[in-house]
């Protein structure tokens, strides 16, 4: 177990190597077509007749767009790069012993009359919750937290939470990544205050006359103004102002009134990317555990996904974070009613999903408790490489014999020759029954073959072979583990075989193409490996 993770540190290494050389060189790319289209902008200032500086100012400023977008991108490799590499560390550290420098070790859940709790160290420094959890969420903490002090489960129960536990175990690259999502969440308490605002579902405005007021004046307000500034319709200025001033005063008010009601949309502003991140990679995932389907069956059933749920009411955020700039916030107000329209789109988006809300929140935090402990070496002896995988072939392969081999009279000529073989092949590849997991199951694999072998003849049609074939693959992860970046060459997986093999010839009188004539033989051979 801790091998795999520290092949995952160093491949996230060279990875964030990697990223940091072009961060930092795109970061100097960036200030390079700053300046450009600074001193492009002065000239075309002062030669304004002239189109070229016009066509290059254009053209700098939509490069340096791409450039800051690619540059974010790189900063986002970046930083998930080290939180994979912190949180590999951590397995270790645990393993190692070190869990004790751990920071949390969930004292505040610690109960004084807890039956158990202070006498077994359940909580706080040294305890069991310190040693074992890898919680990143304020749900997820207490649900762990929960399943340590109130651990009422049955006999059904405990053995769903253990093969979640086994699965789990067997999807390192999953957790790590998942716990990385649950970290940009953190375990902000606010978490939970957030989650009884979007089940409030108290609207903003009971009156539906009000608010069909409310949508369509500005809507109507730009067109009178629009045809008035138009076309010059001087006995529409006063009605165009006098609408212009009552909406601007509606405005004013739901800067003050709308903003409120918009108050837990701005709670967690930066978080809700992470909630959508965290529920889009668990419900890619094929699950065999029940308790593992029922935790993503609650992110994606019938009431609505959650990732579709988040998104909208990430959009809502949005629309109403552009308080942020104070110009365009408040002109928008004037000629839009903006927060009027936020406020209604919450409106709706809690009469939509507030129902499932919690339950979202409460299925991520069960699925955190179940991680706790998938990143320790398994209680026996078993080696976590062993694996043991089926494999059906179909190859292609052609053989070429160093010695002539008389079979029509073998007793007066040569009776053994060594022979190369070499061809190419497709296989087939079954489950792990092991692991019993199928994540990142490699189901086809081509690969080349190279060999060498020796043919004996026993009798005038019989002849015995041993061969001994390497196949390199076009896959690194056969093994359901992938290693570092790298070249076909070096980084793919292989397959040895090694091979007794009897052939008989149905004619009797013609000789061995490969071994009398040093043509090579072309033949099929099918066959079923299991390593």
């Amino acid at each position: 177990m801790k091998n795999k993770f520290e092949l995952e540190i160093n491949k996230q290494a060279d990875i964030l190597l990697k990223a940091e050389h072009q961060f930092n060189f795109w970061g100097y790319v960036k200030l390079a077509l700053c300046v450009l289209f600074v001193v492009t902008s002065c000239f075309m200032i002062a030669q304004w007749n002239n189109a070229v500086f016009k066509i290059g100012a254009g053209s700098l400023f939509i490069i340096q767009i791409f450039a800051w977008i690619y540059h974010v991108k790189l900063g986002d490799t970046v930083s998930h790069a080290k939180s994979i590499i912190e949180i590999n560390e951590r397995y270790i550290s645990r393993i190692d012993g070190k869990w004790v420098e751990f920071n949390d070790d969930g004292k505040e859940f610690a109960d004084q009359e807890h039956p158990y709790c202070n006498d077994l160290d359940i909580m706080g420094n040294k305890s069991l919750f310190q040693f074992l959890n890898t919680a990143r969420t304020w749900h997820g903490r207490q649900a762990f937290a929960n399943s340590l002090l109130h651990a009422n489960y049955s006999q059904a129960e405990i053995k769903q939470r253990q093969e979640a536990v086994k699965e789990l175990a067997g999807r390192t690259v999953f957790t790590a990544e998942l716990e990385y999502q649950f970290s940009r969440i953190g375990g902000d308490p606010a978490a939970a205050k957030l989650v009884k605002e979007l089940q409030d579902c108290e609207p903003f405005i009971k009156n539906k006359v009000i608010r069909t007021v409310l949508i369509l004046m500005p809507v109507i307000v730009l067109i009178i103004t629009g045809f008035t500034v138009i076309f010059r319709l001087r006995q529409l200025y006063p009605l165009s102002g006098i609408l212009l001033c009552l909406q601007s005063l509606l405005g004013m008010t739901g800067i003050f009134t709308a903003s409120k009601y918009l108050l837990s949309v701005n709670r967690l502003p930066f978080k809700l990317n992470a909630y959508i991140d965290a529920i889009t990679l668990i419900s890619n995932i094929k699950f065999r555990s029940e308790l593992l389907k029922n935790i993503q069956d609650k992110l994606t059933g019938t009431n609505g996904s959650a990732a579709k749920a988040i998104k909208e009411l990430s959009q809502i955020f949005d629309r109403a974070s552009i308080r942020g700039n104070p110009l365009i916030y408040y002109l928008l107000n004037i000629l839009l009613l903006w927060d009027f329209e936020c406020a209604f789109l919450y409106q709706d988006w809690k009469k939509k999903y507030s129902v499932s809300c919690e339950e979202w929140f409460i299925a991520i935090g069960e699925l955190t408790g179940a991680m706790q402990r998938t990143d320790m070496p398994p209680d026996n002896n078993k080696n976590p490489w062993d694996f043991k995988r089926s494999m059906i072939l179909m190859e292609l392969i052609g053989e070429a014999g160093f010695l002539p081999i008389d079979v029509v009279d073998f007793r007066k000529q040569q009776r053994w020759s060594p022979y190369l073989i070499g061809g190419m092949g497709f296989g087939v590849l079954a489950p792990d029954k092991l692991l019993d997991i199928d994540e990142d199951m490699q189901t086809f694999c081509g690969y080349i073959l190279l060999g060498i072998g020796v043919k004996v003849a026993l009798w005038e049609r019989l002849t015995l072979g041993l061969e001994w074939v390497m196949r390199k693959t076009f896959s690194d992860n056969l093994d359901y583990y992938a290693g570092r970046p790298g070249s076909w060459a070096v980084n793919k997986d292989w397959i040895g075989t090694v091979g007794l093999s009897f052939s008989y010839r149905l004619y009797e009188n013609r000789p061995c193409a490969a071994h009398n004539t040093h043509t090579p033989s072309i033949y099929y051979k099918k066959g079923r490996l299991a390593d």
